[in-house]
C-alpha cells in the first residue's frame, strides 16, 4: 500500500512539474534569435492541380519543415488518433508562432489526416488509446522500459494482445 501511494504521488509531482515546464515554455517571452548563416534549402514542392502555377509545399514537407522544429515527428504522429488537426495546426499557427500559409495549413492537415498508421501505431490506436491518451503515452518517452509496460499491461490489467502485437506495440514505443 505504501508502495503504491508513493508511486501515485510521485507520478502526481511528475505530471505537475512538466505541465509547469510546459506552460512555462509555452507562455516565456521569446528572446530574440541571433542568426544563423547555414544554407537555406527550398521546401520539396508540388504543382496545385487548379493550374495556377503557385507552387505548394506537399503536407509532409511543411511537417518536415516547420512543425519538426518544435516538435519530433513521432510525437505527431502518436497524437494522430481521432486527432482534430485542423484545430491543432490552427492553434500552432496563432498562438505559437508557427506562420503557416492557409495553402500550408490545408497541406499539412490532409497528409498527417490521411497518413497510414504503422503496425504499432495501429495497436496503440486501437488499443493502449482506450484507456490511455497519446500524451501520456508520449510522456513516458524512450526511457521507458516499453517491454515492461507492455508486459504488465496484458499480465496486471488484462490488456488484450497478441504476440505481434506486443512486438509491434514495443518497437513504435522505443523509437519515441
Amino acid at each position: 500500500m505504501k508502495e503504491t501511494f508513493r508511486r501515485l504521488v510521485a507520478l502526481v509531482a511528475a505530471v505537475a512539474i512538466v505541465t509547469a515546464l510546459g506552460l512555462m515554455a509555452g507562455c516565456a517571452e521569446e528572446e530574440p534569435v541571433e542568426p544563423v548563416d547555414e544554407p537555406v534549402t527550398e521546401p520539396v514542392t508540388e504543382e496545385p492541380a487548379d493550374g495556377s502555377g503557385q507552387e505548394v509545399a506537399s503536407g509532409q514537407d511543411v511537417l518536415e519543415g516547420a512543425c519538426v522544429q518544435c516538435h519530433d515527428a513521432s510525437r505527431i504522429f502518436v497524437q494522430g488518433y481521432g486527432a482534430d488537426w485542423s484545430a491543432i495546426v490552427e492553434e500552432m499557427n496563432a498562438a505559437h508562432g508557427a506562420a503557416l500559409t492557409d495553402e500550408e495549413q490545408v497541406a499539412v492537415v490532409e497528409f498527417l489526416g490521411s497518413r497510414e498508421l504503422s503496425a504499432g501505431e495501429d495497436v496503440i490506436a486501437g488499443k493502449c488509446s482506450t484507456c490511455h491518451d497519446a500524451q501520456r503515452i508520449y510522456e513516458q518517452g524512450s526511457a521507458a522500459d516499453w517491454a515492461a509496460i507492455v508486459q504488465q499491461m496484458t499480465e496486471v490489467h488484462g490488456a488484450q494482445l497478441t504476440d505481434a502485437e506486443k512486438a509491434a506495440a514495443i518497437e513504435f514505443l522505443e523509437g519515441l
